[in-house]
């Protein structure tokens, strides 16, 4: 568990716990973005666990977080409607450009965000 906590830190995961009170299931909680996460440690192992983990950040973990310029992060907000990086990740490039303005190399900039974000 000592591993899969180190995990959480690097992925930004703040105040990481874990609990392993019986007779109830294990437990870890953390913080992310400000919101409280608890997952019940299961018998889905520990890749099945930091997928979870992954899940669960992406779909809370906002797109300023990527350090977008503002040109591309007002597009994607106020234009795309896109303010988590999960729903990012569900466009393809051609969705990115059929938002209204926004130019090649704005989308350009996007993607490599989002490829150096999974490379972390």
């Amino acid at each position: 568990m000592d591993e899969l906590i180190k995990i959480l830190e690097q992925m930004g995961a703040e105040d990481v716990l874990y609990k392993d009170d019986p007779p109830e299931d294990d437990e870890i909680h953390f913080k992310f973005g400000g919101k409280k996460i608890e997952i019940a440690v299961c018998d889905c192992g520990y890749l099945g666990l930091v997928a979870t983990v992954e899940d669960l950040i992406n779909k809370t973990q906002h797109i300023r977080e990527l350090g977008l310029s503002i040109r591309a992060l007002n597009f994607l907000v106020q234009y795309g409607g896109i303010e988590t990086v999960s729903e990012l990740r569900l466009m393809s490039r051609h969705d990115l450009l059929k938002i209204p303005g926004i130019g090649k190399r704005s989308v350009t900039e996007i993607i490599d965000k989002l490829h150096t974000l999974n490379k972390g």
